[in-house]
């Protein structure tokens, strides 16, 4: 009996959350403001958000205050979806509080499109853009400044103005150890039949 508690225990502490790579899902607000000013196909609407997941190698803990190397990303706002497998640069931060809740981000990838067209989602809590997503025509000069007037560098843009609710956290770790003590229970009553 005892060797069969101590066999449940370890499988418990193998699934624990800590062990396992986690992550993180974030849906944002609709965007509030769009501007489509480039000739480049679809366009953004009202109806549009961004959406973020986030794979790390593990929970970020009680009092986190620091930038993040993902396992896996993926952003999307739309029209357009950014991995980990075609961003030409990413930056995640991450804040939270004494409980581990994220109460400060910064998710931004972005890369360059067959077409020369920069394209770019981001999603933090702080002002003037809490979320947005990000298309751009660059100038002679390579540039894709914002600057609200497309001119001579068109750009499309979704954004919100409204804070998202934040980030949830599936518990891929609490439903292992259930499994785990299930299949433990119907493996000590079968041990027990014979």
């Amino acid at each position: 009996m005892k060797s069969k508690i101590l066999g449940l225990l370890a499988m418990g502490l193998l699934a624990s959350p800590a062990a396992m790579a986690i992550t993180y899902n974030y849906v944002g607000p609709l965007f509030t403001y769009t501007q489509n000013g480039s000739a480049i196909d679809g366009a953004y609407t009202t109806s549009m958000r961004v959406t973020a997941s986030v794979t790390l190698d593990s929970e970020l803990g009680p009092s986190f205050d620091n930038y993040v190397s993902p396992l896996a990303f993926s952003l999307s706002d739309g029209r357009q979806t950014i991995t980990n497998a075609n961003a030409d640069l990413s930056v995640f931060g991450f804040t939270t509080d004494a409980t581990g809740m994220i109460v400060g981000w910064l998710a931004l990838a972005q890369y360059t499109d067959s077409d020369g067209r920069l394209r770019q989602i981001a999603t933090t809590p702080w002002f003037p853009y809490y979320d947005a997503g990000f298309i751009c025509i660059p100038d002679s000069s390579g540039d894709c400044s914002l600057d609200f007037d497309p001119g001579d560098k068109p750009y499309d843009l979704g954004a919100t103005l409204a804070m998202g609710a934040g980030w949830t956290v599936p518990e891929p770790g609490t439903l292992a150890l259930l499994g785990f003590g299930l299949v433990g229970l119907g493996l000590s009553r079968r041990r027990k039949a014979n």
